[in-house]
């Protein structure tokens, strides 16, 4: 039997087309039988973006009259969300959370000002807080992750450690310079995403940054115990000066080769870690972030500590829409 499937290609973390990271997100309604994993994974194969989302509603305790299988992706304010890459499942995307609402906002017409999603990583809220408008194509929406604390990485794994193999791929031609230099501050783990963070100095500029061009491949290989999913290249940015349309506070990139993903454009799960960590460095608890990539990406990041949050936001536009027709 062949089923149809609504799809849409969302930008997140961008202001206008073709910016931010793209996620592919598929709308399974409630009537449709579940679909098994490796359906699910051969989907996102297909799609070959660094994320596939499927949203589906989960059951209103008092299910209204109108909340059939044709509007309820309209009427419902909670959902099931689950992500994955073209190899495997995540236990968080924050850019594909975000392109998950946007597509509930702007192609269900759902009215809410704020959709929950239940996920691997606990309930996670996306609150819609402006329109398009003022110069910007993009839904302005403001995503409520968990907040992740990173350890030292020495004590995990002797990968981890400033002069190993795996360190010199993921800085690529750079990684001589970097590490002769003394200019890795720290590095760091989360262990409940699996994600290392390279912290460079002070005198790492964007530019540099920007410039790194690591051996993926030999990431991959320098790393065979499964405790990475990816790694993060972080430092600060330069004080702002007050010339600058855009100030901000530091700056990233995202490498994922076990994930099947050689660089991410725009990592909202990696602001879960980042956000904590350089709101202690700087001593601030809103910051704005910049994602290196060849498409880039800007973050609003709020640190809520005592509620053990982070508040990521920022823009989002749809640009496609389409139905997938699949044979179950």
């Amino acid at each position: 039997m062949k089923v149809t499937i609504p799809i849409y290609q969302v930008d997140a973390f961008a202001n206008k087309t073709f910016e931010g990271n793209p996620a592919a997100v598929c709308f399974l309604s409630s009537t449709l039988r579940e679909l098994p994993d490796e359906v699910l994974q051969a989907i996102a194969a297909e799609n070959n973006l660094s994320e596939t989302a499927f949203v589906q509603p989960l059951p209103r305790p008092e299910p209204r009259s109108e909340n059939s299988p044709d509007n309820e992706f309209k009427c419902s304010n909670r959902f099931k969300l689950r992500w994955f890459t073209p190899e495997i499942e995540v236990p968080l995307c924050g850019h594909a959370t975000l392109a998950s609402a946007a597509a509930l906002f702007e192609c269900a017409g759902n009215t809410a000002e704020t959709v929950f999603f239940e996920t691997l990583s606990g309930e996670l809220a996306v609150e819609r807080v402006a329109e398009q408008g003022n110069g910007t194509d993009s839904l302005k929406l403001a995503m409520n992750l968990p907040l992740l604390q990173p350890v030292p990485a020495e004590s995990i794994s002797r990968d981890f450690l400033k002069d190993s193999p795996l360190v010199a791929a993921a800085l690529g031609k750079s990684s001589l310079y970097i590490i002769d230099n003394g200019l890795i501050e720290e590095i760091v783990y989360d262990p409940s995403l699996r994600y290392l963070v390279i912290v460079l100095d002070g005198l790492m500029t964007q530019t540099h940054i920007e410039n790194v061009k690591p051996d993926v491949k030999a990431m991959h290989t320098a790393h065979t115990e499964g405790k990475l999913v990816g790694i993060i290249l972080t430092g600060a940015a330069a004080t702002p000066n007050s010339n600058s349309t855009i100030q901000h506070h530091f700056y990233s990139r995202f490498f994922g080769p076990w994930a099947g993903i050689d660089e991410d454009p725009v990592t909202g799960s990696a602001h879960s870690v980042l956000g904590p960590y350089w709101a202690d460095r700087l001593g601030r608890t809103e910051l704005k972030a910049r994602q290196c990539s060849k498409r880039g990406g800007e973050l609003d990041v709020t640190v809520e500590r005592k509620a053990g949050r982070v508040v990521v936001s920022g823009g989002a536009v749809v640009v496609i829409r389409g139905e997938l027709l699949l044979d179950v």
